[in-house]
């Protein structure tokens, strides 16, 4: 039977999965790449303000191949 002593020590480097470890990385790295255009922001400004930008035309380009 297990103590609460063995319960709260964390595991030793020997006993993690290290392919977990990486695929849990890869995972946040996605889910913070497509919440990226949300938390910039951008997804509030008005067409004029965005056809403002400097960069307007790359966005456009990117907005056509990236849109569902």
């Amino acid at each position: 039977m297990h103590t609460k002593d063995t319960l709260t020590v964390p595991i030793g480097n020997t006993d993690r999965i290290l392919f977990l470890d990486i695929l849990r990385g890869i995972a946040i790295l996605f889910i913070f790449l497509a919440n990226i255009a949300h938390l910039s922001g951008t997804t509030f400004y008005s067409d004029e303000l965005a056809a403002s930008f400097a960069t307007a035309k790359l966005d456009h380009a990117l907005e056509v191949f990236f849109s569902p």
